[in-house]
């Protein structure tokens, strides 16, 4: 693609054609592709799609040409946008998937919320599956009591054991979970 014909499309892009965005987009999208795959890495893969963090990045592109926020001035300049974008959304979706679980796991006495968005709740799940198998059947269930927002004293005497116990047991499960959110977190950082 020449220059000239990056402008044009670009031009029309920010007018609010949606073909050139279209045209724009398919034309790149192969770097911004390489660029996702290579940031999620082995250890994010199973949380994060791919293909979503692809279309998030898209919406926020068009959304940006069209009310003219971004200064692009050459293909390098479209790729380079992309790819910051990528790295934030990844880092967006890790950051609000770790806090998820923290907050399952936390002391206080209010209910867990997972926001609406299917991808939130596919992460949580599959989370929480994971530590759910590792532990053994009385955290599993101090676990699932505090995710439907039972409070540590609810969950406790559900269970008929003392709270202090829960929250024993609590702060092990959190400690365990953010030293593998610590390894997960270094995995990234060094295949970056």
């Amino acid at each position: 693609m020449t220059d000239d014909t990056f402008r044009s499309l670009l031009q029309q892009a920010q007018a609010g054609d949606q073909d050139a965005l279209k045209r724009l987009i398919e034309r790149y999208e192969s770097k911004i592709r390489i660029v996702v795959r290579s940031r999620l890495g082995p250890l994010l893969r199973p949380y994060l799609d791919s293909v979503d963090v692809i279309q998030s990045v898209h919406r926020s592109m068009m959304s940006g040409l069209a009310q003219g926020k971004f200064d692009i001035e050459s293909p390098q300049n479209l790729v380079a946008l992309a790819t910051t974008m990528v790295r934030a959304k990844i880092s967006n979706q890790w950051r609000r998937h770790k806090r998820q679980i923290r907050d399952c796991l936390s002391d206080t006495d209010r209910p867990v919320k997972v926001s609406g968005d299917p991808l939130d709740q596919l992460i949580y799940n599959d989370e929480m599956q994971r530590l759910l198998e590792e532990l053994p059947e009385v955290d599993c269930q101090v676990i699932r009591l505090r995710s439907e927002g039972l409070s540590t004293a609810e969950a406790a005497r559900k269970l008929g054991i003392p709270a202090n116990v829960v929250r024993v047991r609590l702060s092990r499960i959190r400690k365990r979970l953010l030293a593998k959110e610590a390894d997960v977190d270094n995995k990234q950082l060094h295949s970056s």
